[in-house]
């Protein structure tokens, strides 16, 4: 009798493991998008300070960031949908573009090319 309990236990044991390994799994899986990129002026010097906006066309939810020293940015964590994504630095035409696909797990990589201008100006980029 003893013997079938120190079976039953080593096999509550091993699902417990089980069930652990489970939860950490599924809670690992991407639920979120990203958008990252480098943002460059015409002679291909990049542009640090400059303001990367994605905006979800679905809810209305805008979130921005800052280029750093690289002019590289990253925005994180985006709810899956349709966005458009807008660069503004001061003395540059303000880049857009209008209806960008994020999906589940992905990060997509927009790179910009500003154009000397105003940022009352706007260039229309096309997602590939």
């Amino acid at each position: 009798m003893y013997e079938v309990f120190k079976g039953i236990r080593k096999t509550c044991a091993v699902l417990m493991v089980l069930m652990v390994f489970s939860i950490v799994y599924v809670a690992a899986q991407a639920t979120t998008a990203a958008i990252t990129g480098r943002v460059v002026d015409e002679q291909n010097n990049v542009i640090p300070g400059a303001k990367v906006t994605a905006t979800d066309k679905g809810n209305g939810q805008v979130r921005s960031v800052v280029t750093n020293g690289d002019g590289d940015f990253t925005i994180a964590e985006l709810t899956p949908g349709r966005y458009s994504v807008t660069v503004e630095s001061q003395n540059f035409s303000k880049a857009l573009i209008e209806d960008l696909e994020l999906n589940v797990g992905t990060r997509q990589t927009l790179n910009f090319d500003l154009k000397a201008g105003s940022v009352a100006e706007t260039v229309t980029v096309t997602a590939d």
